[in-house]
């Protein structure tokens, strides 16, 4: 678990909490927890390695539902 305390700027006061957790060597869980005032922000990604990278495409690239690939920042 991670926990940062913004103590400067228009976010001061602000608490974001990170909770990691891996399922071996294929699968991890992180939920991120902001909150800013009275408001709260929730983030939740489930990850899970499905293979390979298909033919032209490599680690961080997203392919597009109409199958155009736009490249990671690696």
């Amino acid at each position: 678990m991670e926990e940062n305390r913004c103590a400067k700027g228009p976010n001061a006061g602000s608490v974001t909490k990170v909770i990691y957790s891996n399922q071996g060597d294929t699968a991890s869980h992180t939920e991120m927890h902001m909150d800013v005032g009275k408001a709260e922000t929730v983030v939740v990604i489930d990850a899970k390695y499905l293979g390979g990278c298909p033919a032209g495409m490599k680690p961080g690239d997203l392919m597009m539902n109409d199958g155009k690939i736009i490249p990671g920042a690696n």
